[in-house]
């Protein structure tokens, strides 16, 4: 699925390339602002079973700035930083003696400074434009915090329930810390309307572990006011 993601946006952004070649309806400016909104769906994977397969939900704020790097051609570095609020809950169960069930609360706050190289294809005759991208990520986390819940459970009658909070990046709380630091790849595309308003989706990973032996992939879905 990730190659075929890939093949499909590198063909994607050449056939913009050769198709703005030809055509003169595509112009080139000095640049422009956007204010966005992120949603941003989440997986670990890890060889701990802690981190495994923990899905984590995104959302972000930001404000970025397009610069224009040639003048021929609509090639475009972007930058931009924002906050990214990230949550999850999850819950396994198990048996001793009875059954017992762990539930963990995850809530983080993150600086973000996305850094792209973007092209602006003016689709001709249109009020559209695609905008395909790539580039990398770095991730600042401010907070991070963990909240444990165990429940014990015998003949379907709940005999203790035990909370344990933690700050993921104390070594006196957590057997494994969080990483404060995160830089990773991005890979997609925008679509602009009226050069006011855009869409788009992008897929990106974690260079670095954000736990032990842990790295994260997630998707990244945008709505942006661009002026």
């Amino acid at each position: 699925m990730k190659k075929i993601q890939f093949i499909a946006l590198v063909a994607l952004m050449a056939t913009s390339l050769t198709v703005s070649a030809q055509s003169t309806s595509t112009s080139v400016d000095k640049g422009w602002s956007t204010f966005w909104f992120q949603w941003s769906p989440s997986k670990t994977k890890s060889d701990i079973t802690d981190f495994n397969k923990i899905s984590f939900t995104g959302l972000s704020l930001g404000y970025s700035r397009a610069f224009s790097v040639s003048p021929t051609i609509p090639l475009y570095a972007e930058a931009g930083i924002g906050a990214q609020y990230s949550f999850n809950k999850d819950t396994d169960h198990y048996e001793d003696d009875g059954i017992f069930y762990v539930t963990k609360k995850h809530n983080a706050l993150s600086a973000r400074v996305p850094v792209n190289l973007m092209y602006k294809w003016d689709i001709p005759y249109s009020k559209f434009a695609l905008m395909p991208y790539f580039g990398v990520n770095f991730r600042f986390n401010i907070l991070a915090k963990e909240n444990r819940e165990r429940t014990d459970v015998v003949n379907g009658v709940i005999l203790s329930t035990e909370n344990r909070k933690a700050d993921c990046f104390d070594d006196d709380d957590m057997e494994k810390t969080w990483s404060r630091f995160q830089a990773g790849w991005e890979l997609g595309f925008k679509v602009a309307y009226n050069n006011t308003y855009q869409i788009g989706i992008a897929w990106g990973k974690d260079f670095n572990d954000f736990a032990h032996n842990t790295k994260a992939k997630y998707t990244n879905i945008t709505l942006g006011y661009m002026f």
